[in-house]
């Protein structure tokens, strides 16, 4: 199992740069990946800040990237009920 970084996702949700994206596309494929906390956090952080995504638009990416076949979410339960406050409008 390979652990992936925000950048990793980040580039996987915005296709922001088309090599770094077929990278990042190549790694969630080939690989079973593991998707920290932190990293949500993150991910969720830069794609409200940095490329100032709605929260339903990173809502749909985050979900998009944990329903993936072969990712596996850190504390996936306590994972899917922040997620769900976020859909409500809480703070991720």
């Amino acid at each position: 199992m390979l652990a992936v970084d925000t950048d990793l996702v980040v580039r996987l949700l915005t296709n922001d740069d088309r090599a770094q994206t077929r990278r990042a596309v190549a790694v969630f494929a080939a690989n079973e990946v593991f998707l920290p906390k932190t990293v949500l956090l993150e991910t969720e952080w830069v794609l409200r800040h940095a490329y100032r995504l709605e929260r339903a638009d990173i809502l749909r990416g985050l979900l998009g990237v944990l329903g993936m076949p072969r990712v596996v979410a850190e504390d996936a339960p306590n994972v899917s009920v922040a997620l769900d406050g976020y859909e409500r409008g809480l703070d991720f």
